[in-house]
């Protein structure tokens, strides 16, 4: 009973306390009912200076509480319960008690003696970052303003539900019309002033009430200091993202630029509407009203709050100096804890110093305003300056870009006795092939050029990149790049998505739109009317890192890119109009290839003038030898100036035991210094350190080798030397190094040491020690293989030119199913002329379309032009597919046309996908036919998901399951061995009837040597798998042992035959074909780009007699061969670049490999396939079996080069 009498006590209270409310606020709107419209005013605006100040002082009390002690955390309740109107009153009644006991403190303080001290330097303070609230309130507003949008969408289903009419004040009654003591004041519309103060504070402290909520939303980032949380995801995002407050304790100053200025506008119109409140017949809404003020309060907290920002600073130095920090780690402390821990000495250098080139500013010549903006020195660090590169293909770029209208005249004075300068507006096309080292600035040329082309010929741009990564990081460094400069409120930056579809059907064009080569073949080009605005306005298309562009996607490359040259031609009517107004094509390129220009003319089928831009090495302030050491004072504050390239082989311990990469990571990880893993090689380079089984999430990696001083290069020999030439400028963006001050030495022995320069970037090579017998060219000598010392062999000099262009590429055509795939695509969406269609396709195409005219499924349009050389009638047949005539996916009824391409990874209709056991993860898809040659069981291999071993292949019974059949099941691998096939792989020519099967004599040396290309099939014969050593090559275990029981995989695809034993004289036995095939498996990567998975090299004898009851003294035969197959379903141009270059080369690198060999054992290890150890008697009589048979058919002058 009691609990029950105390409830209904603390009912009664509350009634009483209601009735007390309501009969107050009748009371204060009977009294406000005669209030004049200035009173009314007055009202407003106290009101308004109250929430000003309010606003205000929480904001520096925040800012004060976390001056004072930056590591404390406010409590985010009692900071608002400070600042509520209770918290108010209660406050200055404790500042009004406690008044005369501050006076009397302060009384005591002043008339107090104070002893003399000696001023101190106060000690620095703390770094510290306060976010502004501005935010919050403009939150707020817009939540607010939501709410009035959803009352206006809910009055007419109320009014509809209540059954009143459309002029009866709905809310008013709904709020107030309960209360009988309110009546005489309904309606509100009778006193304007009384309802527009009353609406007015009602809607202003939903506001307020709202940004209270937002700010204990958000009080995790609000209440504490941010310096150590600025650059965490998800920290004030919608601060950053939505509300220009990048740096989140004050605006951008773009952002403020115009924003100050909208207040000042929208003031007399929000007075305009206050006198407007109580006309008649027509009056200003009072909800209305209050909406906007609410804005405007808003708009400016948010322009005035401003919060705290303290950065770290370094101590300036005074008299009594202090001690200095620890000077940052570099390489060379990286080299004395090797020496510390375990006995390192100083490696030499692989190659002399080198210095760290700079990249050559300059600003923008008055002579090209015109043609590039000044808008772009926005986007620029200061001071704004383009590099020379920069600066001269934007002026060639933009001066080609005038069509409709002259370009710019130089304004340019020629005095007596000049001579002009080429301007680089004569280049002999408009199109242009930018190579430049990594770091020069290609990617932000690029950007450059996207975004002059929309400012100074309001023009579009396509930003083509090879994938989605690639995409995603240039859209987000575009974005970054105009964020924080005016422009992004003029320059449209998109990706394909829903939205951009929306925009370009509404006619917003974006200025540049960034794609993969996937969404340019399956969005655009597969939907070109979508499209059609954007390709009409284009006046750009950049490809960046043209380079990247290696493996099965290049055929998908060259038909892409035709296809859409097709297409902007038909849009634009180039052939009619003039090629002035087709886009202009700008491609961007790192040199890691043998004629790079030849290759990206061929992969992206357009004509351009190739630019190669060189860097330069800067002033060196470094001691080098001859100079005097007082003319290289030491700065102790140095950036880095050198590069010191090592191999990794000679890290050695005093004990000769050879240190590995894990050795030095371990090392850069201990001393803090960033390191940087790079694998050489274009197919490669994606892979990162992902390829890397550390124990530990390494902490000093970093992404980009401009800010390492150690970057590991690892790869095939020729690829890191394309490597090392790329990463010129590898530690230039580090930060400026605070040395110690150096201990004096003597002058005589700093000048000597070269080793020791003042900042030095370490790059350190790893590479296969086989490889490298291949390439070096030192005099045979102790390393000599043995019993061979009576052999008179000079070694074979290959031209050092001939050597620098390696590795060549390759070109992989296209033809078969994945011509007719594009062919499809191209054919169903535009008429196209059958002219235009062989020069994208090619006449294999001829035998489709007659098919499809034939069926009926091809709309025949012929037409009569002029021709616009000859002036001439020419005759010319349009052709359209129709849809009935695509054979839809996985379908089974016979039609003339497949279905359109949906994927640029794999250039085969039949692919198979590569799939971790548990996860599921894909790791890439590959060639049905050549899965099981190139990913053979127990196979260790990288990707980006790190390093993997095949374990087994889905069956026919996994389409019932997570698989498709053929799927390579793969699991993570954590060791750091290396795998090698052992397995037979029997090569059948299959010729045509009137092809002859006859190889061609080829004399390079005294006797000749059979070549044949040929159309095979091959059936592989997997025997077992070898776990290796890493370093020695040595075998540690035989896995994945199979039996001749299981059905062979088969595959028919193209080969490159060797043919040694033409002639009777020819002795090249089955052990020495072994070594040569093993050396030439050794050498093929090194000289073709990209043919670790695009060429097999096989040994094929004639005969099915297992291997180890083959004698190994057995001479071939005239029909056995050493074949360079393509690793893909009918071929993909390997082997027909092998014979158009010639194999002379190849064999030069063999025959230099086997004669620098100490031991032919790591070679077999590693590198034969066939399953019949050979002893040491054996192996030796081989080598030398083989060098004979090398030097009978290849020349060995020592005073002319080798050319293929």
């Amino acid at each position: 009973m009691t609990i029950i009498a105390l409830l209904t006590d603390l009912r009664l209270l509350l009634s009483l306390l209601n009735e007390l409310v309501w009969r107050t606020l009748a009371f204060s709107l009977d009294a406000l009912s005669t209030s004049s419209p200035l009173q009314v005013a007055f009202l407003l605006i106290t009101l308004l200076v109250t929430l000003f100040a309010t606003a205000r002082s929480m904001q520096s009390e925040l800012n004060r509480t976390l001056d004072r002690d930056p590591d404390t955390r406010i409590n985010p309740l009692l900071l608002e319960l400070r600042y509520t109107l209770p918290g108010i009153a209660l406050r200055a009644f404790i500042w009004i008690i406690t008044l005369p006991a501050r006076m009397l403190r302060a009384l005591f303080n002043l008339f107090r003696s104070k002893p003399d001290t000696k001023t101190t330097p106060a000690p620095e303070p703390p770094p510290i970052l306060v976010p502004t609230l501005g935010p919050s309130y403009l939150w707020a507003m817009l939540i607010t303003a939501a709410i009035f949008v959803l009352s206006l969408g809910l009055t007419p289903l109320l009014r509809w539900q209540l059954d009143v009419p459309a002029h009866f004040p709905l809310w008013t009654y709904l709020a107030i019309g309960h209360r009988p003591e309110l009546a005489p004041f309904l309606p509100l519309d009778t006193y304007p002033w009384l309802a527009t103060l009353l609406t007015t504070s009602f809607w202003l402290f939903l506001w307020w009430t709202c940004a209270r909520i937002v700010r204990l939303t958000h009080w995790n980032d609000l209440g504490i200091n941010l310096i150590d949380h600025v650059r965490s995801p998800g920290t004030l995002t919608s601060w950053r993202t939505y509300f220009a407050a990048s740096s989140l304790h004050d605006l951008d100053s773009s952002f403020k630029t115009w924003a100050r200025w909208l207040p000042l506008a929208a003031a007399p119109l929000l007075f305009l509407s206050f006198t407007a409140l109580a006309a008649e017949p027509y009056r200003v809404n009072p909800s209305s009203f209050a909406l906007a003020l609410v804005a405007l309060t808003s708009w400016s907290l948010h322009l005035t709050l401003k919060g705290l920002y303290r950065p770290a600073t370094l101590a300036e130095d005074t008299e009594t100096r202090a001690p200095e920090a620890a000077p940052q780690a570099d390489w060379l402390d990286v080299l004395d804890h090797l020496q510390t821990t375990r006995g390192l000495s100083r490696p030499p250098l692989a190659q002399p110093p080198r210095p760290l080139p700079q990249l050559d500013f300059r600003p923008i010549s008055k002579d090209a305003d015109a043609l590039i903006s000044p808008l772009l020195t926005e986007l620029l660090p200061a001071p704004a300056r383009l590099t020379s590169m920069q600066h001269d293909v934007l002026t060639h770029l933009s001066h080609s870009s005038f069509v409709h209208l002259a370009p710019p005249a130089d304004t340019r004075t020629l005095a007596l006795g000049q001579r002009s300068n080429a301007s680089g507006s004569r280049l002999r096309h408009r199109n242009q092939l930018v190579i430049a080292p990594e770091g020069a600035g290609k990617s932000t040329l690029g950007m450059l050029a996207a975004l002059n082309t929309a400012l100074t010929h309001t023009r579009s741009t396509l930003f083509i990149v090879r994938d989605d990564e690639r995409a995603h990081h240039t859209a987000e460094h575009l974005r970054n790049l105009l964020t924080p400069s005016t422009l992004r409120w003029n320059l449209r930056t998109r990706r394909i998505d829903s939205h951009l579809v929306e925009d370009l059907a509404t006619g917003i064009i974006p200025d540049v739109l960034v794609c993969d080569l996937h969404e340019l073949t399956t969005a655009i080009l597969a939907d070109v009317d979508t499209f059609r605005p954007l390709l009409t306005n284009l006046g750009l298309i950049v490809v960046d890192d043209l380079h990247a562009f290696c493996g099965p996607i290049e055929v998908h490359t060259q038909l892409v890119m035709r296809r859409l040259d097709l297409r902007l031609r038909a849009l634009r009517q180039t052939d009619d109009i003039g090629e002035d107004l087709a886009p202009i094509f700008l491609m961007l390129a790192t040199e890691t290839m043998d004629n790079l220009p030849t290759f990206a003319r061929a992969l992206c089928g357009v004509d351009a003038a190739p630019r190669i831009f060189t860097l330069h090495p800067k002033n060196q302030n470094a001691s080098m030898p001859g100079t005097d050491a007082s003319e290289t004072s030491p700065n102790p504050t140095s950036s880095p100036d050198q590069h010191l390239i090592y191999d990794l082989d000679t890290f050695t311990t005093p004990e000769g035991a050879p240190l590995s990469a894990f050795d030095i990571i371990e090392a850069c990880e201990t001393c803090a210094v960033p390191w940087h893993w790079r694998s050489a090689g274009d197919d490669r380079t994606h892979l990162g350190r992902a390829t890397l089984p550390l124990r530990e999430e390494p902490l000093h990696h970093v992404d980009d080798p401009l800010h390492a001083r150690v970057v590991f290069i690892e790869g095939h020999a020729t690829s890191v030397t394309r490597q090392l030439n790329a990463l010129q400028r590898a530690g230039a963006l580090l930060e400026p190094k605070h040395l110690p001050e150096p201990a004096p030495t003597d002058g005589i022995d700093q000048n000597n040491d070269v080793s020791s320069p003042t900042n030095p970037v370490a790059l350190i090579t790893i590479i296969d020690p086989i490889e490298r017998l291949a390439l070096d060219h030192l005099p045979p000598s102790d390393r000599l293989a043995p019993d061979l010392e009576h052999l008179d062999r000079p070694a074979p000099r290959i031209a050092p030119h001939t050597l620098a262009s390696l590795p060549r590429p390759f070109l992989r055509p296209p033809a078969g199913e994945l011509t007719r795939r594009h062919l499809a695509s191209e054919l169903t969406q535009h008429t196209t002329e059958v002219a235009s269609l062989l020069d994208v396709f090619g006449n294999d195409i001829a035998p489709t379309l007659r098919t499809l005219a034939r069926r009926g499924e091809l709309l025949l349009d012929p037409r009569t032009s002029i021709s616009q050389t000859t002036r001439t009638y020419e005759e010319k047949l349009y052709v359209r597919a129709l849809e009935s005539s695509i054979n839809p996916e996985h379908a089974t009824t016979d039609a003339s046309l497949p279905a359109p391409v949906t994927q640029v990874e794999v250039a085969s209709p039949q692919h198979v996908c590569l799939r971790e056991r548990t996860t599921l993860i894909e790791l890439g898809r590959i060639d049905a036919h050549s899965a099981r040659f190139l990913y053979y069981p127990g196979r260790i291999f990288d990707s980006v998901h790190g390093r993997h071993i095949v374990v087994t292949y889905a069956d026919d019974q996994a389409a019932q399951g997570a698989f498709n059949v053929g799927d390579v099941i793969v699991e993570p691998f954590l060791g750091d061995d290396r795998t090698a096939p052992i397995r037979r792989i029997h090569v059948d020519l299959v010729a045509a009837p009137h092809d002859s099967i006859t190889p061609e004599r080829h004399f390079l040396g005294e006797l000749p040597v059979g070549l044949a290309h040929f159309p095979v099939q091959c059936r592989l014969h997997h025997r077992a798998t070898r776990r290796l050593a890493p370093d020695s090559a040595s075998i540690r275990e035989r896995i994945y042992q199979r039996t001749d029981d299981e059905q062979p995989p088969r595959m028919r695809t193209r080969a490159l035959g060797i043919f040694p034993n033409l002639e009777p004289d020819a002795s090249l036995t089955l052990a020495s074909a072994r070594m040569l095939a093993a050396a030439l498996r050794v050498i093929i990567p090194l000289v073709y780009r990209g043919a670790d998975s695009a060429i097999a090299t096989s040994l094929s004898i004639a005969d099915d007699t297992p291997e180890s009851d083959i004698p190994h003294d057995r001479l071939l035969a005239s029909t056995d061969a050493i074949f360079f197959i393509d690793l893909h379903s009918d071929g993909n141009g390997a082997s027909q670049s092998i014979e158009r270059d010639g194999i002379s080369l190849l064999l030069r690198l063999a025959w230099t490999l086997l004669a620098n060999l100490s031991s032919p054992h790591p070679l077999l290890n590693a590198h034969d396939d066939w399953d019949a150890p050979l002893t040491d008697e054996d192996a030796s009589l081989a080598l030398q079996g083989a060098l004979h048979w090398l030097e009978n058919h290849i020349h060995l002058d020592n005073h002319h080069g080798a050319h293929s």
